[in-house]
């Protein structure tokens, strides 16, 4: 729901779609509807500013959610009407399947996948040739199957679309679909991967001058770090990304970079820079109305709250992340605050409460396949059960998620973890990682 990102968006497909039907015999059709839809616009970006500036989550997860509605009913008659054009006009080729690839990026924008899926289909018929055009909408139909969490289906589309712009050389295109491929891959577990395709992805953008690509595989690039351990690369990248999110003026790119920068500084114990970071990222995503990445930001910075002890901002934090992400259906995301209000009761020595939190997050990650999160909600489980000396119990869950952390090669999880199986063993306490690899945010 990054509400003023969506008004953006909308606004110029709206004057692409002007553009579109400007030279042709059709171009009055639709100009009242055009005009009216961007008056609406203006409209709604006043209620989104009112909802942020009043900042009371309850109020404003509604009020957002109110605006993107409004959206989709302001534009449900242009696209309607779009689509008897492109059906009962002699409109040329060219212009037809400009318009559906406009049209289907709409429905995307708006949530409504099934209705996008189904008007780049309809695309694929009228775009036949290997052409720009058909490599766009095999991109965009990987992005929704993606979001759908069909990966499958969305790795053979992406390498579809890339092999079109490889044909076609196109380097700047080639480095996003590297780009895209990574997150693909990410989602998935395999870090190996996703760091090949996002150094590919660095190595074309480089050459080719796309400051954006750039900024946003040095981000991924920095998560890649952290999973391998190699802190000081991970610093760097977030700050380079930052620099170019800045010189950009990408203000969601801020937002992320300081983001992961500030979880990187809570794993190293830095906690001044750490508050500090958080904070800057707060204040990027207020500015963007991106309600999704101010409940993330909460989210990360219950750790930050665990770690200096303080279970009332820790709980706080978490509340409004399972607030959005509830409203947000974004399942992993309600995992990984179940998992801190877990902590925050072990903290309290409420074992039984802690034990249903954690049982929470296993469940929840178990049904949507992600392995990274219910590994380490199991180490979490396995620590609240050393430290009510329930040895056995520990090392049930130490071994489950050693298992899962080696099979997605998670170095320093992988040390952690043994780390305290050796304390459980009798034998000399290795140094365990301290590093929290809770969800970072990509880019791509």
């Amino acid at each position: 729901m990054d509400t003023y990102k969506h008004i953006k968006q909308l606004d110029s497909l709206v004057a692409t779609i002007d553009d579109l039907l400007a030279d042709s015999t059709v171009a009055a059709w639709h100009s009242g509807v055009l005009q009216e839809a961007k008056s609406a616009f203006s409209q709604i970006q006043q209620k989104a500013i009112t909802s942020l500036q009043e900042n009371l989550v309850d109020q404003m997860i509604q009020q957002l959610a109110d605006v993107e509605q409004e959206m989709r009913i302001s534009l449900e008659s242009p696209l309607s009407s779009l689509c008897r054009l492109v059906d009962t006009n002699n409109l040329a080729l060219e212009v037809k399947s400009q318009l559906l690839i406009q049209v289907g990026k709409t429905y995307d924008i708006l949530g409504q996948w099934n209705q996008a899926l189904d008007i780049f289909h309809k695309s694929l018929d009228v775009c036949t040739d290997n052409t720009a055009h058909r490599a766009e909408i095999l991109k965009y139909l990987g992005h929704i199957k993606s979001k759908q969490r069909e990966y499958s289906s969305a790795t053979k589309l992406y390498l579809d679309s890339l092999a079109i712009y490889t044909l076609l050389q196109n380097k700047h295109e080639i480095a996003k679909m590297y780009l895209y491929q990574g997150y693909n891959d990410f989602e998935q577990g395999n870090y190996r991967q996703a760091e090949d395709y996002y150094r590919l992805a660095l190595k074309l953008a480089t050459e080719e001058a796309d400051n954006q690509v750039i900024a946003d595989c040095r981000n991924n690039l920095g998560i890649m770090a952290t999973v391998k351990g190699a802190l000081d690369d991970a610093i760097a990248y977030y700050q380079q990304a930052a620099s170019g999110y800045e010189s950009l003026g990408d203000i969601p790119g801020l937002a992320a970079a300081y983001h992961n920068l500030a979880m990187l500084q809570v794993d190293k114990e830095n906690w001044k820079d750490a508050g500090e970071s958080y904070q800057r990222a707060l204040e990027y995503a207020r500015q963007t109305g991106n309600l999704e990445l101010m409940g993330l930001i909460h989210l990360n910075r219950a750790e930050l709250a665990i770690k200096l002890y303080d279970s009332a901002m820790a709980k706080a934090c978490c509340d409004y992340a399972i607030a959005v992400f509830g409203e947000l259906d974004s399942h992993t995301r309600v995992a990984e605050a179940y998992k801190f209000l877990g902590r925050v009761s072990s903290q309290q020595k409420k074992w039984d409460e802690a034990g249903g939190y954690f049982e929470r997050s296993i469940k929840i990650n178990d049904s949507v396949n992600n392995p990274l999160g219910a590994a380490e909600a199991r180490y979490e489980y396995g620590v609240m059960y050393l430290s009510q000396g329930l040895k056995d119990n520990a090392k049930q869950q130490f071994t489950e998620a050693l298992e899962i952390f080696d099979k997605l090669g998670a170095s320093l999880d992988v040390q952690k973890v043994k780390a305290e199986l050796a304390k459980l063993e009798g034998a000399k306490k290795e140094k365990a990682s301290k590093i929290k690899r809770i969800v970072r945010i990509q880019r791509g």
